[in-house]
């Protein structure tokens, strides 16, 4: 074959295997659009706290950081403790989700708890990306709930729940189940951090579901990766449970105010504790004024303190409060007591947390209407009420003959509030009953001396450590 005819050949091989292989063109179809903005690394957004300790909230300025999440989860951030504590004040739903959707977090789902479950909760949940993990939110309410906080008094004895508070592990079981979901639904395969806040009930909440998530396997999330910090949380999981797992623990931060009253519940001798690291605010009366007054304003004020022989600071006062609370022992299994866990479970829960639930109904229109009544009455003939309230058997259910006092069944009728009529009444025996334990009674004694108003002031002072503003404030300075 010529040369010619050789080079002929390649070129028809060539372009025979060029129109084999070579494809169409695509369809012409819409330009690709420009990539979406990446989402801003720092955010800063206003938000309102309820400051309680005077009749207006405050507005605080907050700043979101990518950078947060990137430093070591055990290692405490105040910057990051200050946007959870702004965070876990939300008062309600709405301003979750507003504060998710100002640091941009997507696909922001919530649960409210409008049917009222004792043993349910509010919950929020959100995501955005921080490098190549999925940072999810979750924001447990705190604030502005109903009777659901008479899960607060859902204790259950030693063995119920593993050891942990049963009202928070119901709670905290439920937010799980949601939290999985949503994960599988909107992050699935994905690598997540979480961070999570809650402040009071919802702090004990979270304690119970960050310590669920860590020793579970379901998330595949590690505690390296757990971003938790909870405020003026009470003790919530066993006491073995948070010291045998206390190294995978560290990524929980509670933060306490040392006079609180409410981290401090319940006493030592129920074998529960809060997981995790606790940094205590100190409470000097002169520091916790100085605090308020330059965030809230100079109208914010403290109850006044009064020091005595038993004790001379807030802290102390309420060691030395808690400690008659649990030295009022008594001998008969029937009479209320709170000397320890199963005597709180047998004489007191089922009765105080039914007054809590009705109460805390429609609002809390019950609550609203007893406080109107016994302020009246307190003015007007505390004797009185006294007499038939805890001296009478039934007298705190259904009053006395003179119809000048009524009782809680009149009262709840009033306010349009509806009620188990048992229950009820089983509930209201708790008062009188309190008469038959002596220790509780002088503790009552010294809370309604009226020539001694200091014993009274001093459990405000402690009740007042409690309130938003305050703990934001106390953060704000740390």
């Amino acid at each position: 074959m010529k040369k010619t005819s050789i080079v002929a050949v390649i070129i028809i091989a060539c372009a025979l295997f060029l129109c084999a292989c070579r494809q169409d063109p695509p369809a012409p179809g819409p330009k690709p659009g420009p990539s979406p903005e990446p989402k801003p690394e720092v955010v800063t957004y206003s938000s309102e706290i309820e400051a309680l300790i005077v009749s207006r909230n405050i507005t605080v300025e907050n700043t979101y950081k990518s950078g947060y999440f990137r430093k070591n989860s055990t290692m405490f951030d105040k910057e990051l403790a200050l946007l959870s504590c702004s965070f876990a004040h939300s008062s309600s739903l709405d301003d979750a989700e507003k504060a998710m959707t100002a640091m941009y977090f997507d696909d922001i789902s919530g649960f409210r708890n409008d049917d009222s479950d004792v043993n349910g909760c509010s919950y929020a949940f959100g995501h955005r990306a921080v490098d190549n993990y999925e940072l999810v939110a979750v924001y447990i309410r705190g604030l502005g709930y109903g009777p659901e906080w008479s899960g607060n008094l859902n204790v259950g004895t030693s063995d119920a729940s593993n050891g942990d508070h049963t009202g928070f592990d119901v709670a905290a079981a439920k937010v799980y189940v949601a939290l999985k979901d949503y994960i599988d639904k909107n992050l699935a395969d994905k690598d997540l951090k979480i961070w999570i806040s809650g402040f009071s009930r919802a702090g004990g909440i979270s304690c119970v579901l960050a310590c669920d998530i860590i020793d579970g396997k379901e998330l595949n999330v590690t505690s390296s990766n757990m971003y938790v910090y909870t405020f003026e949380a009470p003790v919530s999981v066993s006491t073995r449970r948070a010291v045998k797992e206390a190294v995978k623990y560290t990524c929980i931060h509670n933060i306490v105010v040392e006079a609180d009253i409410v981290p401090h519940l319940l006493p030592s001798s129920y074998g529960m504790a809060r997981p995790g690291r606790d940094t205590v605010i100190g409470a000097d009366p002169d520091y916790v004024n100085s605090c308020i007054h330059e965030i809230i304003g100079d109208d914010a004020n403290m109850p006044e303190f009064s020091a005595t022989a038993d004790y001379s600071t807030p802290a102390e006062y309420l060691a030395y409060l808690i400690g008659e609370i649990e030295n009022a022992k008594a001998e008969d299994p029937e009479v209320p007591s709170l000397e320890s866990r199963e005597k709180y479970v047998s004489t007191v829960q089922e009765r105080i947390r039914y007054l809590a639930e009705v109460l805390l109904k429609d609002n809390g229109a019950g609550e609203n209407g007893l406080i109107a009544y016994v302020k009246e009455m307190i003015e007007d003939a505390p004797l009185s009420l006294y007499s038939v309230w805890v001296t009478n058997k039934d007298g705190f259910y259904e009053g006395s003959d003179n119809p000048s006092v009524k009782g809680l069944k009149q009262i709840l009728e009033e306010c349009g509030v509806t009620y188990d009529d048992a229950s009820l009444k089983n509930a209201c025996s708790l008062l009188p009953s309190l008469l038959l334990n002596e220790g509780l009674v002088q503790l009552v004694v010294k809370f309604i001396n009226f020539n001694d108003p200091g014993f009274r002031n001093n459990a405000m002072y402690t009740v007042n450590c409690h309130y938003p503003g305050v703990v934001y404030s106390l953060v704000k300075n740390m």
